[in-house]
């Protein structure tokens, strides 16, 4: 072989152990030959202990986190039939996976009495991130729960009514609200407000 290639070199962070990273391919003048793979020692061979190789694809051997360190670079030899063989080092790049939010909740102001007025907002919705992204932004959205939402709204994060609430009429009401973040992943949630 007088080259070789890997057909994806980067891995998403916290990705488990085991992880497939990509598939390691030679050119070799004779087209008939097979290959094997191993990571070896020698110039830019300093995180190999980070990864493995099994037949033919690199995996990963620990768990990345791109906020500590966003490449790494291994040694690879192949080997052809008759022990001809070629060496390249190859970077690894590890790329931020985005999360998206994981809990959404109502922070009431007060407590909801009927009569309430409808200029003043009810609560504050609040989101968990493990990105810790900032400008979530919030809406009412149709789907399971959604049955009392037009009788509510959303500036901002607050929650308003649009309605003056009897409680003769009715004691709960069930709202569905999305919230998304900056990268686009949202969390759906119905909330129920007595």
């Amino acid at each position: 072989p007088f080259n070789l290639e890997i057909d994806t070199s980067f891995v998403f962070e916290k990705e488990p152990v085991g992880a497939k990273i990509g598939l390691l391919q030679s050119q070799d003048l004779d087209s008939l030959d097979s290959h094997t793979y191993h990571l070896v020692n020698g110039i830019e061979a300093n995180d190999n202990a980070y990864f493995y190789i099994s037949k033919d694809t690199l995996f990963s051997a620990s768990i990345y986190d791109y906020k500590i360190r966003q490449s790494y670079t291994i040694r690879v030899e192949a080997r052809d039939e008759v022990g001809s063989r070629t060496q390249k080092a190859i970077a690894i790049e590890v790329r931020n996976k985005q999360l998206a939010p994981e809990q959404l909740e109502l922070n009431l102001h007060r407590p909801v009495y009927e009569q309430t007025d409808i200029v003043q907002a009810l609560g504050t919705l609040m989101v968990s991130d493990p990105d810790q992204a900032s400008g979530h932004t919030y809406a009412l959205v149709s789907g399971e729960g959604s049955t009392d939402n037009t009788s509510f709204r959303i500036e901002g994060d607050q929650l308003y009514s649009n309605i003056v609430f009897v409680y003769d009429i009715q004691e709960q009401y069930t709202i569905r609200v999305k919230v998304t973040d900056e990268d686009g992943l949202f969390l759906e949630k119905s909330i129920i407000i007595n």
